[in-house]
């Protein structure tokens, strides 16, 4: 049962690390260190699909971190043959495969094919002792790095140097692990160990997905709904302008949160597309009926003030026009959408029935006459208008 415990223990920590430095004292051996026991058991307890039974160190070795062997009090001289080698040559020559044959050949083997599989990209720093007066290794703590061997202090350095060099944010595949996403991945293996199940590397990592895409639509949507100007007239070409504007933002804000390229992210794309072609649709919608009311509502006041000036004791065509004039520049800047022009158009030629048919036209050509308007570009107005100049 401890076996087990250390091996999940190990395993995690592989998956989850960027780069996973072993801390050994003394040389390489398989037969002591704890390397090659969990290599061994790693196999069994981790897969990296939830079929095709368990999964070879190979197929793991693709999740898994630069491995650093850090052979500490190190005594061996590093030499093969009589010549020197590099501690990287040591730990290749560690791992190769012995010659000869039998089951403790086989078992050994076994191991060294492991370790090579799940360790693609491997480096070993051997260190020797800091000190080498007894007494001074006891307080260690209390002595300053400069007082510690040469020797010691140059592998250190070389240490440090290519941890800072190679280190960098764990990925799977081209996504990088952002801090949520290693605390969901990290949840999602705990929870299968805790279960008593074998965790999964590709399982883990689609729950992962389909959390953060989530959560990067939701951030979408918000970043859509509070970035669109909705201060602009509800005339289409402006309201098309901001919503294009606030899309832009909106996929800005999913494509920095989601992670992955799989089935999670283009579902959650696509819902997303959805979202923001649906809730333009809506607003527009519902701001050219509003925009709509307002022009009725506008019409209706005109209406109450060209009569009056239509049925004043002093009323002639030139103080007529005069209103018309105002009213018009009052509702072109006041009101909008699709239908203002034709609502207007619609509403002039009704209301010269209540008024009386030559004195309404009089004042309307005049007026047509003294300003270009939009009104008159109206297809409507240009049809109604010709038939009161043929009625």
């Amino acid at each position: 049962m401890l076996m087990i415990k250390h091996t999940q223990i190990f395993s995690l920590a592989v998956l989850l690390s960027s780069m996973f430095i072993y801390n050994q004292m003394g040389g390489i051996d398989e037969a002591a260190s704890l390397v090659t026991q969990m290599t061994k058991q790693m196999t069994k307890h981790i897969r990296v699909r939830a079929s095709g039974g368990r999964s070879s160190a190979s197929e793991l070795g693709q999740f898994s971190p630069v491995f650093v062997w850090l052979l500490r009090d190190f005594y061996l001289d590093l030499v093969e043959d009589n010549r020197r080698i590099t501690p990287r040559d040591y730990l290749e020559l560690a791992l190769r495969p012995v010659q000869g044959s039998g089951k403790d050949i086989a078992a050994k083997n076994e191991i060294r094919d492991s370790i090579r599989a799940l360790f693609p990209d491997r480096e070993c720093y051997p260190l020797v002792r800091p000190l080498n007066n007894e007494n001074d290794l006891q307080r260690m703590d209390q002595i300053s790095l400069d007082k510690l061997r040469p020797e010691f202090r140059a592998g250190l350095d070389a240490l440090t140097k290519y941890v800072f060099e190679r280190t960098r944010p764990k990925q799977i595949g081209a996504t990088v692990m952002t801090g949520p996403v290693l605390v969901g991945i990290t949840e999602s293996y705990l929870e299968a160990l805790n279960n008593g199940a074998v965790p999964t590397i590709s399982s883990s990592w689609q729950s992962v997905e389909e959390a953060e895409c989530r959560r990067a639509y939701d951030t979408a949507t918000e970043v859509y709904m509070s970035s669109f100007d909705r201060s602009k007239p509800p005339e289409e070409v402006v309201l098309r302008e901001s919503h294009e504007e606030a899309v832009q933002k909106s996929l800005a804000a999913f494509n920095a949160s989601a992670v992955g390229i799989g089935s999670a992210r283009k579902k959650y794309e696509g819902l997303l597309q959805k979202f923001l072609r649906r809730a333009f649709e809506d607003y527009k919608r519902n701001a050219f009926m509003e925009a709509d009311l307002r022009c009725s509502n506008t019409m209706q006041n005109m209406e109450k003030r060209l009569r009056a000036a239509c049925h004043a004791s002093d009323a002639n065509v030139d103080n007529v026009v005069k209103v018309l004039d105002g009213l018009l520049s009052e509702y072109e800047t006041s009101c909008h959408g699709p239908g203002k022009w034709q609502k207007l158009a619609m509403f002039l030629q009704q209301r010269s029935v209540y008024f009386s048919p030559f004195w309404w036209f009089t004042s309307l050509h005049f007026f047509l006459l003294k300003k270009e308007t939009k009104l008159f570009c109206s297809p409507v107005w240009k049809v109604q208008y010709s038939t009161l100049q043929n009625g």
